[in-house]
């Protein structure tokens, strides 16, 4: 009777440790490869997408992808309610006025990137720099990516100085046209995209503009705080299993 009454409770433990969600969780995605980027069949794909899935599945919840949205619109669709998760999210006191976050599942790292030839040439000691030398900085329309960051971009913006792309291959091809001096993004997206398209590559300086974690945002307008628990709980469960660093592994952009 005793064996009978632990597996129950055996059981009982396991049920709740993968209890579904309340409702169909709805994310979309931005075209940021290799973390994020449609298919041949339009299907979302990337190390992030794949992330976002596996946590799902070990939680018992269903997603839904609405579809390739900029971050900057899933922004404002968080705060709405209308989108549920958002991928690859930096804490910060403005989003956390709106949004619930996961433990963190990976690392992020922004660099400053130059073409070739000018990697021995441009020695830059901190961000600042970039004002103060006349240069023309290539930089993604949004992201946070630290204060010393944000706190250049106005100094940039009022100079000229500043050159805006929507996405990784643009950005490369306003850095090789040289539109612009030095390119702002994550190292492994513009490596990724580089090789990919068959672009010179571009080489990283010393010093980076930001070296983080990432995590999963939930909107606290629409998703309760019970589903949000359901799915960290999974996320630390992947995390202590090894099983996340096994598909961040397979992705090699790891630290």
């Amino acid at each position: 009777m005793r064996t009978f009454w632990t597996w129950c409770l055996v059981l009982l433990a396991m049920g709740q440790a993968h209890a579904a969600c309340t409702r169909v969780l709805r994310t979309a995605w931005s075209d940021w490869p290799p973390y994020s980027m449609a298919d041949a069949q339009g299907k979302p794909v990337g190390l992030d997408v794949e992330l976002l899935q596996r946590v799902a599945q070990e939680a018992g919840c269903a997603l839904q992808f609405t579809g390739d949205i900029p971050a900057k619109r899933q922004l404002v669709l968080m705060q709405s309610g209308e989108q549920d998760i958002q991928l690859a999210a930096s804490i910060t006191p403005e989003r956390e006025a709106f949004a619930w976050f996961s433990p963190d599942y990976r690392h992020e790292t922004v660099a400053l990137l130059v073409r070739p030839e000018s990697v021995k040439q441009l020695h830059i000691k901190d961000l600042q720099q970039l004002a103060d030398d006349d240069m023309a900085v290539v930089a993604p329309f949004n992201g946070w990516y630290g204060p010393a960051y944000a706190e250049l971009l106005p100094k940039l913006e009022k100079l000229g100085r500043l050159r805006l792309f929507k996405n990784t291959a643009q950005g490369l091809e306003l850095l090789n046209t040289r539109r612009g001096d030095v390119l702002v993004g994550d190292l492994y997206s513009f490596l990724y995209v580089a090789r990919q398209l068959g672009m010179p590559v571009p080489q990283s300086l010393s010093l980076a503009v930001n070296d983080d974690v990432v995590h999963f945002m939930f909107s606290k307008k629409s998703v309760p705080l019970q589903d949000v628990n359901t799915m960290n709980e999974a996320l630390r469960r992947l995390k202590r299993n090894g099983e996340l660093k096994k598909i961040i592994d397979r992705y090699d952009v790891a630290k």
